[in-house]
């Protein structure tokens, strides 16, 4: 195992289009920032192998004449120009990690952390000096293991842009359609993951008072939030700890299906770099419009 580089066999074609947007705004960043005097972080809390196997279209998952391996995140950023001056790489499997070190064999701006992304991005971002450094955070979960706490970590440096790509799908599995049927372990996940228990009369909301024939009764508490009702309210939960938030970027396998939303937000508070992020991000985001919606097959 030692020396090589091993993929991970994940993800579908929506995975080239959220790590297109990662490499362009990392090419955008470095090039921004290479007048100035600041040193250039890149940060990937869940930084893979270094490589994907990801099936190329429709046909059984990982088809081996549909399927090709393709840079992951930690790959593509290490080979950016103008290049970052230096690398977190954080990762919990040993075998990822040992793929990382082949990939980064040879270079001292790497350091690779075999470690629980949320423990060790605080800690990174505990010890952060914003008057010398600026980054770009990617986080990259494994469903919702990203908690707030993290997020408010990352956006109290005021020196790092994140690009975030919301588990989606995999939240809304948690909230059954009837509020009583909401586990008391799914309700403290999607708590941790937002933050807040605020969700629980947003995304289920009091309904109104039935008359019947014994009387007035409360009717049954259900769940009217869809995604995009989801999308805004996690929009604003950011907006609540960043700066400035980008509307989300939907990808999924099929129109009518959407996995993630792939959200970027700003932690530092000048409006000029407020302005420069922002309009990069979305020019980016813009551009790939079309290649962002959900496609048919994986």
């Amino acid at each position: 195992m030692t020396g090589e580089i091993l993929p991970q066999e994940f993800g579908g074609t929506w995975s080239l289009i959220k790590l297109d947007v990662l490499h362009d705004y990392l090419r955008f960043f470095t090039t921004a920032l290479k007048n100035q005097r600041f040193r250039l972080v890149y940060i990937d809390a869940f930084a893979g192998s270094g490589a994907m196997l990801i099936d190329g279209g429709p046909g059984p998952l990982f088809d081996p004449e549909a399927s090709s391996i393709h840079r992951g995140s930690a790959s593509l950023a290490l080979a950016v120009e103008p290049p970052f001056d230096s690398f977190q790489f954080v990762e919990r499997s040993a075998v990822n990690v040992q793929s990382l070190r082949a990939l980064a064999q040879g270079r001292p701006d790497v350091a690779i952390w075999q470690d629980d992304a949320n423990t060790r991005l605080r800690e990174i971002c505990a010890t952060f000096d914003r008057r010398s450094f600026r980054g770009v955070v990617f986080l990259d979960p494994f469903a919702l293991s990203v908690e707030w706490e993290t997020l408010k970590s990352i956006a109290a440096t005021g020196a790092l842009d994140v690009w975030y790509l919301f588990p989606t799908t995999a939240t809304v599995r948690l909230l059954a359609l009837d509020a009583e049927k909401v586990t008391a372990g799914n309700a403290a996940r999607v708590s941790q993951l937002l933050g807040t228990d605020d969700w629980r009369t947003e995304f289920y909301p009091e309904p109104p008072v039935q008359t019947t024939l014994f009387g007035n009764e409360p009717g049954q508490r259900r769940r009217l939030a869809d995604v995009v009702a989801i999308e805004a309210f996690v929009k604003r939960r950011l907006e609540s700890i960043f700066s400035a938030v980008s509307e989300p970027a939907r990808l999924g396998r099929s129109q009518n299906q959407t996995l993630f939303s792939l959200f970027f937000a700003v932690s530092n508070p000048n409006k000029r770099a407020i302005e420069l992020a922002m309009r990069g991000a979305q020019h980016i985001l813009r551009n790939r419009r079309r290649a962002s919606r959900p496609r048919s097959g994986r």
